[in-house]
């Protein structure tokens, strides 16, 4: 119908050329921001699965980060073990050489002294071991958790272990209250200590029926004598126990002291139970129970050598320490192995989240990123629907011009 009011092919027109340069724009922005989806209408449901699939991207990303952070960490400690291990076999190979009979003094103290080195080395390798200022071998943050997971719950837990603890609880040894005759050194009064130590006297609880003093202790300087210690005991604890010389052996007056190793000590126990000693260097023999004045134990001392060695004093102790350092590396190896069962899972993690990360990715990708190719054809069929529109509605406007023509 031909009408002058209304140019229904003009409207018709724009229409058309309105909906070909929506398209148009479209394809622009897709193809400059290389994204499919650039607005929640393009495609809601996309852009929802797309967005969830990028942050599970995202978070794998992470995720490999730290399990790479976790193998860093335990490499540091497994590092450490590692040396920790090279120090026990070597105390090991000098125990058994101690053993030797054929050694001299000289050559004896020469063997303990790097024998007490590795043992300080051992303790440094506890407390220094540290990985981005973390403890990693005292017992500091002991648990550690290795997030190797987008998703909540996906973690991989360790423990590992307190070897500042482990040094002072797992490794020990136990020995039975023995009974000893006394002993009488010839050169006895000519002692002295060649380094500081303490005389302690414990008080323990439990099923032993003990002396029921308060725990207490004296040190000693280097160069104390027998004469030293006794005078010590006497003026601070003269009131509840007296020590005293006879010839040449250290007595006290409720009973006599049986001990050779390290330390200095008695036990006070009426059953002959179990004491436990803590540490490698545990004392090769114990004093048994007191029996008032007439008891035979006493302390043996010999000249030139008490706490000089104190972890190898003489070659019918090395079948303890050997056991020791046995248990030692094997319990370590344990936890070496602990460690590398770990290093393991999060090598495959790392394996597995790359995987799973390039999958999310492609999936993300279809969803979300422009096919140029296909995007670019249907640029250009909308670059050629625009200019045909645009044509088309300039001759529509001119439509109402042949009802004129009618007229003349």
């Amino acid at each position: 119908m031909l009408s002058v009011n209304t140019n229904i092919v003009a409207m018709k027109g724009s229409q058309g050329l309105h909906r070909v340069m929506n398209s148009h724009s479209v394809s622009m922005e897709r193809l400059s921001s290389g994204m499919k989806i650039n607005n929640a209408k393009d495609d809601a449901a996309g852009l929802q699965i797309s967005n969830r699939l990028h942050a599970q991207s995202r978070g794998m990303d992470v995720a490999i980060r730290n399990a790479n952070d976790g193998m860093s960490m335990l490499q540091t400690a497994e590092g450490a073990m590692n040396e920790y291990t090279e120090n026990l076999t070597r105390m090991r190979d000098l125990t058994l050489r101690y053993a030797n009979g054929s050694l001299a003094t000289e050559d004896r103290t020469a063997i303990s002294q790097e024998y007490s080195a590795l043992k300080d080395e051992l303790n440094r390798i506890i407390q220094t071991t540290s990985y981005a200022g973390q403890k990693l071998l005292n017992g500091e943050n002991s648990e550690r958790m290795f997030q190797v997971g987008a998703n909540a719950g996906e973690a991989i837990r360790l423990t590992i272990p307190d070897f500042e603890k482990f040094q002072e609880e797992e490794n020990q040894v136990t020995s039975k209250i023995t009974r000893f005759r006394a002993v009488k050194p010839s050169s006895l009064e000519n002692w002295r200590a060649f380094t500081d130590f303490t005389i302690n006297f414990e008080v323990f609880e439990g099923n032993y029926t003990l002396d029921g003093n308060e725990p207490i202790s004296i040190e000693l300087p280097k160069g104390s004598s027998l004469n030293d210690i006794v005078d010590e005991i006497n003026d601070q604890h003269g009131d509840k126990m007296r020590a005293f010389i006879d010839e040449e052996d250290l007595f006290f007056d409720n009973g006599r002291l049986a001990s050779k190793g390290p330390r200095l000590s008695y036990y006070a126990l009426a059953d002959n139970s179990r004491v436990l000693w803590r540490g490698i260097d545990a004392p090769a023999y114990f004093g048994g129970p007191f029996r008032g004045e007439g008891g035979e134990y006493a302390a043996d001392i010999e000249e030139e050598s008490f706490f000089v060695v104190p972890d190898l004093y003489e070659a019918s102790s090395t079948d303890t320490v050997l056991d020791k350092l046995d248990a030692v590396l094997h319990l370590v190896d344990s936890e070496r192995a602990k460690l590398g069962t770990v290093q393991n899972r999060l090598s495959h993690a790392i394996n597995n989240l790359s995987q799973s990360s390039e999958n999310v990715v492609a999936s993300k990708s279809q969803i979300r990123d422009t096919d140029f190719a296909k995007e670019t054809t249907n640029l250009t069929k909308q670059s050629i629907l625009k200019e045909v529109g645009t044509s088309l509605l300039a001759q529509a406007k001119d439509y109402p011009r042949n009802a004129v023509s009618l007229l003349s």
